[in-house]
């Protein structure tokens, strides 16, 4: 998206919110935050519905720190999200099976928290830093170890 369809996509979200009596009651548009590590901690369940995310950093964010994901199975999530494990992933556009999940794990604290167990051992096990910089450090060694010998 340009900067053009952006604002468009704000005013968008900001006049259906406030013309529909559900939304404006249930829903807290916050805007742009440069605090997202706290309102991910405040949340029960985080949900990216895009069409497409390259990476969805969000959702390895929320894993990290142990909250359930439901997203897109579209790009960055559908490598990151493992379906039933570490929450839910619908295909874009599916409204329905977005709150299907969001509800069941709304619902279902021991699966939210077993997911969110889950996608924290699995950011740690394949996303950290050292995760990362694991196969690095085998080639380095494995270069040192030649020129040693």
């Amino acid at each position: 998206m340009g900067v053009a369809s952006d604002a468009e996509y704000k005013r968008r979200i900001i006049e259906t919110h406030q013309s529909d009596p559900v939304l404006r009651e249930k829903l807290q548009y916050i805007g742009f935050r440069d605090d997202a590590e706290r309102v991910i901690a405040a949340a029960d369940v985080v949900v990216c519905p895009s069409d497409f995310e390259s990476y969805g950093r969000v959702n390895v964010e929320a894993m990290a720190t142990g909250k359930p994901v439901v997203s897109t199975n579209r790009g960055g999530p559908s490598e990151t999200v493992l379906h039933g494990e570490t929450g839910f992933l619908v295909e874009p556009r599916d409204a329905e099976g977005l709150a299907k999940y969001v509800i069941r794990l709304l619902r279902d604290p021991d699966l939210s928290q077993k997911m969110g167990i889950a996608g924290r051992k699995r950011i740690e096990g394949k996303f950290s830093a050292q995760a990362a910089a694991q196969p690095y450090m085998a080639a380095f060694e494995k270069l040192i170890s030649k020129n040693d010998g």
